[in-house]
């Protein structure tokens, strides 16, 4: 999988934004420009798009979001060390384990 998002913050149109899967020999790559309706584009990205800002306002005044969660996010990341370190060692990596090795208590 490759994504690029271009932003150069200087005047002037913008990079176009493209998404590949690369199949290998499975099958020809397939190649999409994912893209948000222009008044959303306009704003740029800078960290956090339109519809990011509005699901923390959300948050911000009690209002239903689907914004991940902080538990959510702190999975998220628990997903990915693991995974890398699944890379480094060629092996299985036991969530348990993981949070343990790193004095982590739920």
């Amino acid at each position: 999988l490759r994504a690029y998002e271009g932003e150069t913050y200087q005047p002037g149109p913008r990079l176009k934004t493209y998404l590949e899967v690369m199949r290998g020999e499975l099958g020809p790559s397939k190649v999409s420009t994912p893209h948000h309706p222009g008044y959303i584009e306009d704003t740029g990205h800078n960290g956090a798009t339109y519809y990011e800002h509005m699901d923390f306002f959300n948050n911000i005044e009690g209002k239903p979001s689907t914004a991940a969660k902080a538990l959510e996010g702190f999975w998220s990341i628990v997903v990915g060390v693991a995974a890398e370190e699944s890379i480094k060692t060629r092996g299985v990596v036991e969530i348990d384990g993981l949070l343990k090795r790193n004095g982590i208590k739920l």
